[in-house]
């Protein structure tokens, strides 16, 4: 995920800033994080037959790390919408982090209720209020660039 934010960044030429890296890693720590919580909690006691790294973990520690990596990427989108030198300096970008915090929460609440035997991924992309939220955070940032151009 870092590896494609930073090619993304380089093919349409623009500066990295070091926020886009903080952002991108705790976002793939974020979705690492759930695809291991959800076999773990899918295959059960079966889980370590499937993937042996999983019997390394237990729920309690998939849960913390799930919280950690989900509050990291949403503090650190936060700060770089307000901090990256390459948003507008009047913090206006941070009028996108309600679509960002919904959208993950939304995404925690389903792969933790009745969608949670489902691959993330799957749910990230078919959930009409996460795509809700992802189309109010494109049209508002479009919105907050345009106006600042």
């Amino acid at each position: 995920m870092v590896g494609r934010a930073v090619s993304g960044a380089a093919a349409i030429e623009v500066d990295i800033s070091p926020w886009l890296y903080v952002c991108s890693s705790f976002a793939a720590f974020f979705v690492a994080t759930t695809k291991r919580w959800a076999e773990f909690r899918q295959l059960g006691p079966e889980a370590a037959k499937h993937r042996p790294s999983l019997a390394a973990y237990n729920a309690e520690v998939l849960e913390l790390m799930l919280g950690v990596s989900a509050a990291g990427a949403l503090l650190s989108y936060s700060l770089y919408t307000i901090e990256s030198a390459r948003v507008p300096a009047d913090g206006s970008m941070a009028l996108t982090i309600p679509f960002v915090a919904f959208g993950l929460f939304r995404f925690l609440l389903l792969m933790s209720g009745p969608r949670q035997a489902e691959a993330p991924d799957r749910v990230l992309f078919t959930d009409p209020q996460v795509l809700l939220a992802v189309a109010g955070f494109t049209a508002t940032a479009l919105a907050v660039l345009v106006a600042h151009r």
